[in-house]
């Protein structure tokens, strides 16, 4: 039976087999807390559930994302959450709380109108957000897939639902666990990063990544699942074929892409249909930005052509 916990703790089989680069981190963090005398944080933990509609007119993209900030003695913690159908994001929940380290950086906390619901194969069985008459639930149904690993992520492919009112749609839902680096501003070192998650019905998931800037991570990789398996790739080109000016960050962003995996047969395009950005610290003429679009277009694969929707997790430090 399902129980609402007041945590949800890291999936064990991946604690495993981070814990030797959290070890190294904190090790690190402590090091250069004490040289710099600064209570930023070293390293930001990333937690996040994509949900996608697999089709119909306006696709429904619902994206939660937890974050954790380790500060020595004390955590914080961060949870964001949008609706995202057409060209409207609704970001409903944006809180922050500050918290003991006890259950470890992976740690997801409930916040006010957010509650959890934990238990079953997946861990965690729902997100429940619930202010006056809004309410949404994203339910986890099952595993499609195991964990896997590109670059500093790790992510996994689910089974769900969300419920907004009485309207209930089914997709696929990528758990995304991700490590960064973060400088005396709070925010990850200047580096341009894509991260696309597309699907096409049931025929197709892809999850897609490029680092620039960045030395000391991969930076390329993709991964998909077809009826015929899984694979993955160590290389993936993926390029902002169209720009459109953001003058709240005072920097230009991408609002459509082509990529490529050569190794294997994949080519594909698509297009913003709308985003919604946090602005992150000013940092020279320009503010550092992340953003998440949900896209729609096309994918070929080994000459069969697939129409995909998705979402990009877009940065620009």
């Amino acid at each position: 039976m399902a129980k609402t916990y007041a945590k949800l703790l890291f999936p064990l089989a991946v604690a495993g087999a981070l814990a030797a680069c959290n070890r190294g981190a904190d090790a690190e963090g402590e090091s250069a807390g004490a040289a710099d005398e600064q209570e930023t944080p070293t390293y930001q933990y990333n937690r996040e559930y994509i949900f996608l509609q697999p089709g119909g007119d306006e696709p429904l993209i619902v994206p939660f994302t937890f974050q954790t900030w380790d500060l020595g003695d004390e955590y914080e913690r961060g949870a964001r959450g949008w609706v995202a159908r057409g060209a409207t994001w609704d970001r409903f929940i944006d809180a922050v709380a500050t918290t003991s380290p006890a259950g470890g950086v992976w740690q997801v906390l409930p916040q006010p109108d957010l509650t959890l619901t934990a238990g079953g194969a997946t861990e965690l069985e729902a997100i429940e957000f619930q202010r006056a008459e809004r309410h949404l639930r994203m339910y986890i149904d099952r595993a499609r897939t195991g964990w896997h690993q590109g670059g500093e992520t790790r992510f996994r492919l689910l089974q769900g639902r969300v419920a907004i009112g009485s309207e209930e749609v089914a997709g696929p839902i990528f758990e995304v666990l991700r490590i960064e680096r973060t400088l005396e501003d709070g925010w990850p070192p200047a580096e341009d990063f894509d991260a696309i998650y597309l699907t096409s019905g049931d025929s197709l998931q892809l999850v897609l990544a490029e680092t620039i800037g960045t030395a000391d991570q991969e930076p390329e990789w993709a991964w998909a699942r077809t009826s015929a398996g899984e694979r993955s790739w160590d290389a993936a080109d993926i390029r902002w074929a169209e720009l459109a000016p953001f003058e709240e960050a005072r920097r230009d962003i991408p609002m459509r892409w082509t990529f490529a995996v050569p190794a294997g047969e994949i080519t594909g395009e698509i297009s913003a249909i709308g985003y919604d950005a946090v602005l992150g610290p000013e940092r020279g003429a320009r503010h550092a930005v992340e953003i998440r679009f949900n896209v729609e277009g096309w994918v070929e694969m080994q000459g069969v052509r697939r129409d995909v929707v998705g979402m990009i997790r877009h940065t620009q430090q």
